[in-house]
């Protein structure tokens, strides 16, 4: 069976062509640090077969986080334990690979006890509430003109991957 083949992804060697998709746990603390939960729910997984593990999101910005146990990755402090998940997947026989995660104004006032914050002017479309107004945001403008679209008028990205994993092994390296 072609899945459980070996494949490569750019430099990387998969043991086989499972890789297991980002879902959220909810098994950090509520100050964002990893928990063994967290190192028991990825090692199995590794161990049951994947050969990549991408860590459930998280979050780059004190203000950022989607939920209140997300896992957290905006401080030195975190690192002891996100490394413990790391090991976990690896003693599994997997590659880890971390999901980083900032939501802008889909974030929820509830969770964050704040003002969701975003680089644009726009409403969430779940709750149609706008984001903390211009004057309490960092300025993301910069005064060169550029032709990257606002994000706001970025269309969703598509849940498929655009890696593509040979049909073939070779013994050759690239």
């Amino acid at each position: 069976m072609l899945i459980a083949q070996p494949g490569r992804m750019g430099p990387l060697k998969l043991r086989n062509r499972i890789i297991m998709g980002p879902m959220g746990t909810n098994y950090g603390t509520t100050d964002g640090f990893s928990t063994e939960r967290d190192k028991l729910y990825y090692g199995e997984r590794a161990r049951g077969g994947a050969a990549m593990i991408i860590t459930e999101a998280m979050v780059i910005q004190p203000g950022a986080r989607n939920h209140t146990n997300s896992l957290c990755l905006f401080h030195d402090r975190y690192i002891p334990g996100l490394a413990g998940v790391v090991d976990a997947i690896h003693e599994g026989g997997a590659l880890a690979v971390g999901q980083i995660n900032h939501r802008g104004a889909l974030l929820k006032r509830s969770v964050l006890g704040m003002e969701p914050v975003t680089a644009s002017d726009w409403h969430n479309p779940n709750t149609g509430s706008p984001p903390a107004p211009s004057h309490s945001r960092r300025s993301t403008r910069s005064s060169t003109p550029t032709s990257i679209p606002r994000a706001g008028s970025i269309a969703p990205a598509t849940t498929r991957s655009s890696c593509t994993l040979p049909t073939t092994t070779s013994s050759s390296s690239s």
